[in-house]
């Protein structure tokens, strides 16, 4: 699957689970990295997405086909 801006597929885990709600530590522990790896994905995905937050990433992510739920709907891209 393509996703915006050259976004990886772990990246894209990321965004949902920040989506939902989830927190730092606790997406660490779901995706099986450590904090550090959590951080230097974050920083990747601000630099694809030209974001700097996390409220900002959320932003970006519903106006490029992710929904409240988290799944991502290429078709509702806006």
């Amino acid at each position: 699957m393509n996703y915006p801006d050259g976004l990886t597929k772990r990246e894209v885990q990321i965004i949902i689970l920040l989506i939902l709600g989830t927190d730092t530590k606790m997406i660490a522990d779901k995706m099986n990295i450590t904090v550090n790896t959590y951080h230097a994905h974050i920083q990747n995905i601000y630099i694809r997405t030209g974001t700097h937050s996390v409220q900002a990433l959320i932003k970006y992510a519903h106006g490029n086909g992710f929904d409240n739920d988290g799944n991502f709907l290429p078709h509702k891209r806006v």
